[in-house]
């Protein structure tokens, strides 16, 4: 019997089948020089949580795809997710699915020249929001920092909205991200004075997270991220 090699191995994790949705550079990646992302991050502070993401660039927008396994008070939760983000990462659409116990949760949010809509209502409370932001995922920090570019030594303030877990409600949040290095931001929530320094790749996405998440996988080709993609 043939031993499959890493790449057949890390290609068959990322294909698991998904719950299928409908609908559907880097801080210093060229657009042209892109190469589709499949990582996995650890919630090292409990000890409790894993998620698999991609990031995939498609023609003139980015997509987000992501599952995280969570422990919720010892009772065993999934959360599915697709995040549409324009040429220049603003949040375009989210789509949430989370499963926990017998109870299945959807939110669906739309975005449009910072105008929300929340399961296909106006939500007025989220006006003038410029990313999501989802409280179980690192993989949401990529948004403003590739969005931003901030100069090293600069910081900038934004408004995110801010979906909480479990219950899969969502509220406006001031933020500031300040870029300490070229690889490295902090981040603080401006109403509860929580901070966090976040480690990033040259695609903005978090490889270590303040001691509470860390990547423990990551590829740079496209195959792997493709084959996550693929709807199976």
């Amino acid at each position: 019997m043939r031993v499959p090699d890493r790449r057949e191995i890390l290609e068959s994790i990322v294909s698991l089948p998904l719950w299928r949705m409908a609908g559907g550079g880097g801080i210093h990646v060229k657009k042209s020089d892109w190469a589709d992302r499949a990582v996995m991050w650890r919630r090292i502070l409990d000890d409790r949580s894993f998620e698999l993401a991609t990031v995939a660039c498609l023609g003139e927008a980015y997509r987000i795809r992501g599952t995280a396994l969570i422990s919720e008070e010892n009772a065993p939760s999934r959360v599915d997710y697709v995040i549409e983000c324009s040429a220049g990462w603003e949040t375009r659409s989210v789509e949430i699915r989370q499963v926990l116990g017998d109870r299945i949760t959807v939110l669906t949010l739309t975005a449009d020249r910072g105008k929300w809509h929340r399961n296909g209502q106006p939500a007025p409370e989220l006006e003038g929001c410029t990313d999501v932001d989802l409280g179980i995922s690192p993989s949401t920090n990529a948004l403003p920092v590739n969005r931003l570019r901030i100069p090293v030594g600069e910081s900038r303030e934004i408004r995110a909205a801010w979906v909480l877990f479990p219950q899969c409600t969502v509220e406006p949040a001031q933020q500031s991200y300040e870029r300490l290095a070229p690889a490295r931001y902090r981040y603080r929530s401006v109403a509860t004075g929580f901070t966090a320094v976040i480690e990033v790749d040259d695609a903005g996405l978090p490889i270590d997270y303040s001691g509470i998440w860390q990547r423990v996988a990551g590829n740079e080709g496209t195959g792997a991220a493709r084959a996550f993609e693929r709807e199976d």
